[in-house]
C-alpha cells in the first residue's frame, strides 16, 4: 500500500525513528551521517519520523529530468495549460 508511515521501534539505548515513504517499500532508520539517529524515548523517535515524513511530502517535486522545448510550450498554449517555461 502506497502509505507514509512514522513510528518508534525500540533498540538498546532507546528508539529509532522509522519513516516509510510513499515511493519506497521498506521504512528507513533516520540517520545522521551515516549513523542512525537514537532517541531516548518513543515518543521523541515518533516526533522525529513524523516530521522527515512530512518535510518529504512538502518538498519539491522532483522530475524526470526532461526539458520542455520552446515548441512543446507553444502547442502546450494551444490547449491552455498553465505553468509552461520553455528553457532558453
Amino acid at each position: 500500500m502506497n502509505a507514509p508511515q512514522a513510528y518508534s521501534r525500540p533498540v538498546i539505548g532507546g528508539h529509532h525513528a522509522m519513516a516509510r515513504f510513499v515511493h519506497k517499500a521498506e521504512a528507513v532508520v533516520l540517520c545522521k551521517g551515516g549513523k542512525p539517529l537514537i532517541f531516548k524515548t518513543a515518543k521523541d523517535a515518533r516526533i522525529a519520523a513524523l516530521e522527515a515524513v512530512l518535510a518529504h511530502m512538502v518538498s519539491t517535486i522532483t522530475g524526470s529530468g526532461e526539458r520542455v522545448s520552446a515548441a512543446r510550450c507553444k502547442a502546450e498554449t494551444l490547449f491552455k495549460r498553465k505553468g509552461c517555461h520553455a528553457e532558453a
